[in-house]
């Protein structure tokens, strides 16, 4: 395999793996998930302004499994969105220069994103609050303070859901 390319060597890898798994008489769909996530971790994104809070739900979802980016505000975005595949957001409503709101309906009507599952955090929770937030395009709304188990089953949920499973 000398002068082997890097993409040559993970193809190779990858059509071994295959082999031996269609070699089994049966496959697990849990294994193939785990073996699949681990080739490709599913990334989530947070846009939070509050670094307090911006932190703690990166290490809260690294720990889970997830590759997470997280940035500040929606002017942040350039390099992520060229080199990251999103599966999953989680927006605060109160950023600077472009709310949370504003950034979930460019979101939905973008061709690349309108599909991936936002969850919209707040502090604002008023009843109007969160019909503002499903108007613009959110699956889910959390308000601040939000219990961070309910958080991540949603997003579980929201990504099984998502991929078929």
């Amino acid at each position: 395999m000398t002068g082997m390319d890097t993409r040559g060597l993970l193809d190779a890898i990858e059509k071994i793996k295959r082999e031996r798994m269609l070699s089994e008489k049966v496959v697990d769909l849990g294994s193939f998930k785990k073996m699949r996530n681990r080739e490709e971790p599913t990334t989530i994104l947070i846009i939070d302004d509050d670094p307090t809070i911006r932190g703690a739900l990166k290490r809260v979802f690294e720990k889970e499994g997830y590759d997470v980016a997280a940035v500040n505000d929606g002017t942040d975005l350039k390099n992520i969105l060229e080199t990251k595949e999103l599966r999953l957001m989680i927006i605060d409503v109160g950023l600077p220069w472009v709310d949370g709101l504003e950034l979930c309906a460019l979101f939905r009507r973008h061709n690349s994103y309108k599909n991936i599952p936002i969850i919209i955090i707040s502090a604002y929770g008023t009843d109007e609050d969160i019909r503002k937030g499903l108007a613009a395009g959110c699956d889910t709304y959390f308000v601040k303070p939000f219990n961070i188990d309910e958080l991540i089953a949603s997003v579980s949920s929201m990504l099984t859901l998502k991929e078929g499973g």
